[in-house]
């Protein structure tokens, strides 16, 4: 079964990518994590890891506590 995504977690990280004025492409390169899989996890559709979303938090300077604040819980 393919995980489902998580909407609030994907607008956050998109809000911060945008607030630091990053490109997909530039985060990606950065994190290691696949351009097409990142727009995933912003649309909602995806659910990274916890490995994913370190990799995410250090390529836009954050900690993952600061990526997650403000994100409800989420169960899938």
């Amino acid at each position: 079964m393919t995980p489902r995504g998580n909407p609030a977690l994907g607008q956050r990280i998109r809000t911060l990518r945008k607030a630091r004025r990053r490109m997909l492409a530039d985060v990606a390169a950065e994190s290691g994590v696949s351009l097409p899989y990142i727009s995933e996890v912003e649309r909602g559709t995806k659910l990274p890891t916890l490995e994913v979303l370190t990799r995410l938090a250090d390529a836009l300077d954050l900690t993952v506590v600061e990526l997650l604040s403000g994100v409800p819980p989420y169960d899938n």
